[in-house]
């Protein structure tokens, strides 16, 4: 009897491994589920009410108890119909009328066949799964009673069927009975049934390993199938599409040439933009350097007034004189007519003609002028009534200084 369960446990695993290589590399489009799950479970082995073949319950050689068992486990899902589970199980086999117990350390390699897959359970494939299992391993086990206590090494075999929960993507719950076909050594009593047979109940949880949103492979949705209809109309579709290629194409070669008119598009205005930077760099440096010159002709002016005796009141630049007398009523009345001549010229002739006293003299002056040349105008339309009207820079020259030191304008607004 050793012998042959060991033959079924060989020829289980080499089984196991055979399909198992053909269909790993069919199966590639199973990676968005979890294959590796660890798998926990408890519960009890019913024991035996009499001698003989019970269903549901162990077959020993002598009455036995039910006892607790427990259980962990690794399995890998290899398809979404078949997964291997290598797992360890403890089982206790106690007598009901004797001191006989034997502690069993069990190490399974098991197949799990899922039938929501099997048999396209289409209405609750996604959230219960029934399932079957076959698998042979190894029993440690250690026998005891008044008479005879031994440890022994036996192969074993199991067949059992369960239903699995899907909770969450992480998280399933199963519960399972399982016949556990052992040596006929277990009990010490080699006779009846070939094999002493342990019946357990067990429930448990498994484990998904992966990232969390990951579930279990057995979960994966069924395939639709599709009626005759159905693929009339599929192939129907493929006939459009194909008829629409062309047009596709033709689009798509379209945005591409759109893309690259786009992208050099986006080149020139880079360029562009980089060119009005450095214009715009090259104005800054500009500005700067016309601010820098402004304050130095700030300078200059206020250098100027310092040294000039004529009062703070005549700003230094050019003037067109156009008139002198002792009379200030005459130079009231050449001014006003100079600035009725001047007011298409001028955009200030109020301002701009004004007269100034030094020693008994009134003089009727414009200006001022910061250049020679912006007087031309003016100087031009003045010559025209006052034929000796000449262009005045103030501050006058060194040797004019000593004429001029009390130079100063007339306020009209406080005439007396």
């Amino acid at each position: 009897m050793k012998s042959t369960i060991l033959r079924i446990g060989i020829i289980t695993a080499l089984f196991s491994l055979v399909i198992w290589g053909n269909l790993k590399g069919q199966d590639q489009d199973n990676n968005e589920y979890s294959r590796f799950s660890v798998v926990l479970n408890g519960g009890a082995t019913i024991g035996n009410a009499g001698s003989g073949f019970k269903f549901f319950r162990s077959s020993m050689s002598i009455p036995t108890k039910t006892t607790p068992s427990i259980g962990a486990g690794i399995q890998y899902a290899i398809t979404p119909l078949w997964s291997v589970e290598g797992g360890y199980k403890y089982l206790r086999a106690e007598a009901e009328n004797s001191s006989i117990t034997t502690d069993i350390n069990s190490i399974t390699v098991k197949n799990i066949i899922n039938l929501n897959q099997l048999l396209e359970l289409r209405a609750i494939s996604d959230f219960i799964n029934p399932y079957l299992t076959a698998g042979a391993g190894v029993d440690f086990f250690s026998f005891e009673s008044d008479a005879e206590n031994f440890d022994d090494t036996e192969a074993h075999f199991t067949v059992g069927t369960g239903i699995a929960f899907n909770v969450t993507s992480r998280f399933d719950l199963f519960t399972n009975y399982e016949y556990h076909f052992s040596s006929n050594r277990i009990d010490n009593k080699p006779t009846g049934f070939g094999s002493d047979v342990s019946g357990t109940v067990t429930g448990g949880v498994r484990i998904n390993l992966g990232k969390k949103d990951k579930k279990h492979l057995s979960w994966k949705p069924l395939p639709v199938r599709l009626s005759p209809n159905d693929y009339d109309q599929l192939l129907a579709d493929r006939e459009k599409l194909n008829e629409t290629l062309p047009e596709y194409q033709e689009l798509q070669s379209l945005l591409e040439q759109k893309e690259e008119e786009l992208d050099r598009v986006r080149r020139e205005s880079e360029a562009t933009i980089t060119g009005l930077n450095q214009k715009l760099a090259d104005l800054e440096a500009r500005l700067n350097l016309l601010q820098s010159e402004r304050d130095s002709l700030a300078a200059e002016n206020e250098r100027l007034k310092n040294e000039c005796d004529c009062g703070s009141e005549i700003t230094p630049g050019h003037y067109v004189q156009i008139f002198a007398a002792i009379d200030l009523d005459n130079a009231i009345g050449v001014r006003n007519r100079a600035i009725s001549r001047l007011s298409n010229i001028l955009s200030s002739p109020e301002e701009m003609v004004f007269i100034t006293s030094r020693r008994s003299f009134y003089e009727v002056l414009i200006g001022v002028f910061q250049r020679v040349g912006d007087s031309n105008a003016t100087l031009n339309a003045m010559k025209e009534v006052h034929s000796d009207a000449f262009l005045k820079t103030i501050p006058r020259p060194d040797h004019l200084k000593e004429l001029y030191k009390d130079l100063e304008k007339v306020d009209l607004n406080n005439r007396e």
